[in-house]
C-alpha cells in the first residue's frame, strides 16, 4: 500500500513538474521570467517537489533494478544512488534555502533567463557543492546554447 502511494504521489509530482516544462510556450513554462514573479513560498515548494519527485522516482528505479536484476548489477545500484544523492538530493533545510537563493541569484543575469528552472538547478548545485568557477561558466554558457536551440526551433 505504501509504494503504491508513494508511486502516485511521485507520478503526480512528476507529472506537474514535467507539464511545466514541457510546455515551453504556454504560462506553466518555468524559467527565469517566471521564477521572478513568483513568491518565495512557491520557489520553496517548486525546489521540494522536484527534489520529493525525483528521490520517490530514483528510488522506485532502484527497486524495479533490485527485483529485476541479480548480484551483477548492486555495484550500479550503489553508483546511481551515490549519483543522484551529490547532485539532486536536498540533505538539509540550509541547501534547500541555498537552491533557492543561487536561483534567484543565476537568474539576476538576463543571459540566463530563458534557462528552465531544472536545468538552472544543475548549474546551481554546481556552485553549491564546490565547482570552480570556471567549470560553472562552461555548464552555464552549454545550457544557453541548448536552451536557444529548443525555443528557437
Amino acid at each position: 500500500m505504501r509504494k503504491i502511494y508513494l508511486l502516485s504521489i511521485s507520478l503526480l509530482i512528476m507529472f506537474l513538474l514535467s507539464y511545466s516544462i514541457t510546455n515551453a510556450f504556454g504560462e506553466y513554462y518555468y524559467d527565469g521570467f517566471m521564477w521572478e514573479k513568483i513568491s518565495e513560498e512557491s520557489k520553496l515548494t517548486y525546489v521540494v517537489a522536484f527534489f520529493d519527485g525525483f528521490s520517490n522516482c530514483n528510488s522506485m528505479i532502484v527497486e524495479k533494478i533490485k527485483i529485476n536484476g541479480g548480484d551483477s548489477v548492486v555495484k550500479n545500484i550503489e553508483l546511481l544512488q551515490k549519483w543522484s544523492e551529490d547532485n539532486y538530493i536536498i540533505k538539509d533545510k540550509s541547501t534547500l534555502l541555498q537552491a533557492v537563493d543561487g536561483l534567484n541569484k543565476f537568474y539576476e543575469d538576463y543571459a540566463n533567463k530563458k534557462i528552465p528552472v531544472f536545468l538552472a538547478y544543475l548549474i546551481v548545485s554546481l556552485r553549491i557543492r564546490g565547482f570552480s568557477e570556471d567549470e560553472v561558466q562552461k555548464h552555464t554558457e552549454t545550457m544557453r546554447r541548448v536552451t536557444n536551440k529548443i525555443l528557437l526551433k
